[in-house]
């Protein structure tokens, strides 16, 4: 298993390749998603309360797009939960 970094990281190896391949705006998303999870960390540990709801929020409003934005979700609730914030349900 690896730490928050190294699955923002991979997720974001992920979603970058998707949308090269498939050119789909969700996997340009991720992707973004992903950036924005890894500076967050990067962030910590005192990462804008701003940022991090408004990540939350994002990856929580994203709704049968498959198993990478199922797996950036739980992996961004899971590290909020970690750092003091309430994980934010679909």
């Amino acid at each position: 298993m690896f730490g928050s970094r190294e699955h923002a990281q991979q997720l974001l190896r992920y979603f970058a390749r998707m949308h090269a391949e498939h050119g789909h705006q969700e996997f340009a998303d991720g992707a973004e998603c992903a950036r924005e999870w890894t500076a967050l960390i990067d962030a910590e540990p005192s990462p804008s309360r701003d940022r991090v709801t408004a990540l939350l929020a994002r990856v929580a409003s994203r709704r049968d797009v498959g198993s990478g934005w199922i797996d950036l979700q739980l992996g961004v609730n899971s590290w909020a939960r970690r750092i003091g914030y309430k994980s934010v349900e679909r």
